[in-house]
């Protein structure tokens, strides 16, 4: 049988929930957090750091490149975020 944190989840290791280091509020969140937002995280990420997509698209498994593309159509979301956010804190200064 294994160790479970205060939430019950099997993920959650002694080691992990004896941590003193680690906030309680992050141990939580971490025990709440689903294998699939660790796989969005991971990809997302990948792909933001120039990983070739076809390189993430075989770690994480994915018969299509198509479903792979989710990861580079976020990275594009997250940068006309924050181009926007740079030129509104911009405006009326030039």
């Amino acid at each position: 049988m294994r160790a479970s944190g205060p939430s019950g989840h099997p993920a959650c290791d002694r080691r992990v929930w004896g941590r003193a280091d680690v906030p309680k509020e992050h141990l939580v969140q971490l025990a709440n957090t689903s294998a699939h937002a660790f796989r969005y995280t991971f990809g997302t990420r990948a792909v933001a750091r120039d990983m070739p997509v076809d390189v993430v698209q075989a770690i994480l498994g994915h018969a299509s490149l198509q479903t792979t593309s989710i990861y580079v159509r976020a990275e594009q979301q997250r940068m006309l975020e924050a181009a926007a956010q740079y030129y509104a804190a911009d405006d009326g200064q030039g």
